[in-house]
């Protein structure tokens, strides 16, 4: 057969299939919208599974870059200090490159007072380690990072369209930043992407006679040389992270190096590697909902067997029926995926919410793409195929005369094709209980979540964070701006308690401070935990618990001995359920306007609180120290308000009597203690929301099926039916047969899907709290729901059979 022929045969295949679709129209449209809901979901998580995790970081040789973290034994890998990045970068020699990165925000200050702008301090050499060549301008320079040197700045693209309005003459302006003038020499182009989205990029200046090993704050990226592995580098920098070690026990003992991709640290950090189990769930749907149209067609197939036998008669072989049923499957599937695609668009307005912002500007733009459509259409061809080529198959195998013999009646298919049916209706069954319990297990995560308790009130709780820069003030300075702050709020008419902390509950300690307990002995690796500073009404104005002992008072200034308060977890990890007060802990403490820190001194522990979730809901108990802000005083600490009416009605009134204490600090991040805690919840609330819609689309997809296979068996029997009836059975016999057909297939898939969700929903531990993937109550639920929502599938047909007319049903022969 030539090629000519070949496609002379495609031709008509396509046009009959055309035909044949449009003199069904509500099957095609029904079948288009449940292929359109599997293709078009499908769609929408590539395009998110896609941009973050399978396209490389748009960086030049991004398979070469990795992130090079500081690591200690039994702690998570952190940022590195000023000394040991300067020394990596003199000591290594498998980096081709080694650029420092300093994550922060200025104070812009302008005629129209002061804001807060997110902002890197960067190396010279980072951004042409990355490949970045600016729009506008030009980039730094080896002597913009030398100490001394003037204040210069590149903008971000976006920054630069918002605050200047693309205005090409902003190269040369000057800019005031943390109080001191940079003036702007370029701006990067739009398509540049950084870990997150800066406002804008300032020389990092590191002074090796002036560097400390004590503050980790430097983010270090490296480029390994060409043919140089991981592993090799690893190797290397294991050699000066002991050598180092050796030269400086005091702040060095057992600090190791990791190192670890780049495409790998920003999946890890930022757990996108949940949206592989998102992407699992909606191929779910899509399996399911090519059952259900392999079901019906079928059904299809069965009721046009006299046709299909005609053609054969007429010369049509076997591969050509089978041909032309796979073509009509085939442009199925791609009216489908056409659909999904409309879907998908839509679906893209709400599914890069599953992706953090912060990570979300660190990948490459989410959307339809050339890869992401060849993966619809392979998707909508290889749907078209899974549910297209057994209906085909079965049709080219036809019994010729029996069909032409019987002359239509009963052509509804033989007994191996009608169980093959009850088995895809089984698989369809299981299929919907895997996802229902995956949705239910998340669901009863979520509550539990929402439930916990955090360990602090949540109502009439105002915060605002005083967003200074670092060295605005010196520890003097800074203690009398904190004091004017309280004393001007504490009295505002629906203010009830006022005090300031570091960090924020939920939201995590900015700190974390080695320390030793004084009269213990030594460890061999000096224990760290967070370190958070607060007024002395912090507690009372949290609604934290004191266990033991005092809260600080007014006494706890910088001319009183030093003291602390440590939560319960804390006492009973390294106090050895000893009375903890009295005790003293052996702690540096900071400097504010600098990046030095002081000598060990001892802190006394004066009282024991309730511990809190500070690091978020899902976090276990975590030791944690508390000291007098006076005593360790340290920029830009959160403002918290006890209110006695709707905390936001206040907001616009404090602010006003901050920006009098001081204009040139601005106030960010206003937000109560309940929107906190709300945004804690708001990833796991929306990835259980897309698990459950998804759920509740199986759910139905599964009901359509049981209830189109009873109708269709009830249709098929009616003869028989109506024998069983004419020979004494009643209405009630027929519908108890009827309903046990539909049940025996439901409990059959039931007892397939839950070995399925057994074996699957360990894929979901890490996105449940306080829920066992084989949880036995939500197993027992989503199994009972879903069988009973098969035995309303079957109820309908089931009494459609048991009212039929005996004599009409024994004519239909």
């Amino acid at each position: 057969m030539g090629l000519s022929s070949v496609l002379g045969h495609c031709g008509r295949d396509i046009r009959y299939a055309v035909r044949r679709l449009r003199q069904t129209p509500a099957f095609t449209l029904a079948a288009a919208i449940t292929l359109a809901l599997g293709i078009g979901a499908n769609t929408a998580m590539f395009s998110v599974v896609d941009a973050a995790l399978l396209r490389p970081l748009p960086y030049k040789d991004a398979e070469r870059l990795v992130v090079v973290w500081e690591k200690e034994p039994n702690t998570s890998p952190h940022f590195a200090s000023e000394a040991n990045f300067l020394d990596w970068q003199a000591q290594n020699h498998v980096f081709s490159g080694l650029a420092a990165f300093a994550p922060g925000s200025f104070t812009l200050s302008s005629d129209g007072g002061a804001e807060r702008v997110t902002g890197v301090r960067t190396t010279c050499d980072a951004l042409p380690m990355l490949g970045q060549t600016p729009l506008l301008g030009r980039g730094f320079e080896a002597q913009d990072g030398r100490p001394g040197a003037p204040g210069v700045v590149i903008l971000s693209y976006g920054f630069w369209q918002r605050r200047f309005g693309g205005d090409p003459a902003v190269i040369g302006r000057s800019l005031v930043l943390n109080r001191r003038p940079h003036t702007v020499i370029g701006v990067l182009p739009r398509a540049f992407r950084f870990f997150y989205a800066p406002d804008l990029f300032t020389p990092l200046i590191l002074d090796p006679a002036n560097a400390s090993r004590d503050l980790d704050y430097i983010a270090a990226v490296a480029k390994l040389k060409p043919g140089v592995s991981l592993r090799e580098a690893q190797a290397e920098m294991n050699g000066i992270a002991r050598n180092l070690e050796i030269a400086y026990p005091q702040t060095n003992q057992q600090s190791g190096v990791l190192l670890e991709f780049a495409s790998d640290a920003l999946v890890h950090y930022t757990r996108l590697q949940t949206l592989w189990v998102l992407l699992g769930a909606v191929i779910f749907v899509l399996l399911i909902a090519c059952v259900n149209i392999a079901n019906l067609l079928l059904a299809k197939a069965a009721a046009r067997q006299r046709e299909l036998a005609v053609r054969s008669a007429l010369g049509a072989g076997r591969g050509r029926l089978a041909m032309q049923l796979l073509t009509e499957s085939l442009l199925l599937a791609l009216l489908g995926g056409l659909l999904g695609i409309a879907l998908a668009l839509l679906l893209l307005r709400l599914v890069p919410n599953l992706v953090p912002d912060f990570a979300r500007a660190g990948i490459a733009e989410i959307g339809l793409n050339g890869r992401v459509l060849a993966f619809t259409l392979g998707l909508s061809l290889l749907a078209g195929v899974l549910f297209g080529v057994f209906p085909a198959w079965r049709a080219s195998r036809l019994d010729l005369q029996t069909v032409l013999k019987e002359g239509g009646r009963g052509a509804g298919g033989s007994r191996s094709q009608a169980t093959f049916r009850g088995a895809l209706a089984v698989l369809q069954v299981a299929l919907s209980l895997v996802l229902l319990v995956s949705a239910g297990l998340m669901l009863r995560s979520l509550a539990a979540l929402q439930n916990t308790n955090p360990g602090f009130r949540r109502d009439h709780i105002l915060t605002m964070r005083l967003a200074m820069a670092e060295d605005r003030f010196g520890p003097g300075p800074l203690r009398g701006y904190y004091h004017r702050v309280l004393e001007n709020v504490a009295g505002m008419q629906g203010i009830a308690g006022a005090s300031l902390s570091l960090g924020l509950p939920l939201q995590g300690a900015p700190l974390i401070m080695p320390f030793q307990v004084a009269g213990y002995p030594r460890a061999a690796t000096e224990p760290q935990a967070p370190f958070e500073m607060v007024s002395p009404d912090f507690f009372h104005t949290m609604g934290i618990s004191m266990l033991a002992g005092r809260s600080f008072t007014e006494r706890d200034d910088d001319q009183a001995p030093r003291v602390a308060i440590v939560n319960n977890t804390f006492a009973k990890e390294f106090l050895h359920a000893e009375n903890p007060i009295g005790k003293r802990l052996l702690m540096q403490f900071l400097i504010a306007g600098s990046k030095q820190v002081g000598a060990a001194v001892p802190w006394e522990i004066v009282g024991v609180c309730a511990t809190v979730k500070n690091y978020g809901l899902r976090e276990g108990p975590l030791p944690e120290i508390y000291v007098p802000l006076a005593q360790s005083p340290w920029p830009g600490a959160a403002l918290i308000l006890r209110t006695n009416a709707e905390p936001l009605s206040l907001a616009h009134t404090v602010r006003d009597a901050l920006t009098k204490v001081d204009p040139e600090v601005p106030i960010t991040a206003v937000k109560t203690m309940q929107q906190i805690a709300e945004d804690a919840v708001e990833r796991s609330r929306l990835r259980t929301w897309v698990i459950a819609s998804f759920a509740l689309v199986a759910l139905i997809m599964a009901a359509l099926g049981i209830y189109a296979l009873i109708s269709y068996s009830v249709a098929q029997s009616t003869h028989s039916l109506g024998v069983r009836m004419a020979l004494g059975a009643d209405r009630g016999n027929i519908l108890r047969l009827v309903l046990s057909q539909a049940m025996t297939l439901t409990v059959g898939g039931l007892v397939l899907g839950l070995g399925g969700a057994f074996l699957l929903t360990r894929l979901l531990s890490s996105l449940l709290f306080q829920i066992a993937p084989d949880d036995p109550l939500t197993l027992l639920v989503v199994s009972v729901l879903l069988a009973f929502v098969a035995f309303l599938a079957g109820l309908i047909p089931a009494l459609r059979a048991s009212r039929l007319n005996p004599m009409a049903a024994l004519r239909i022969e």
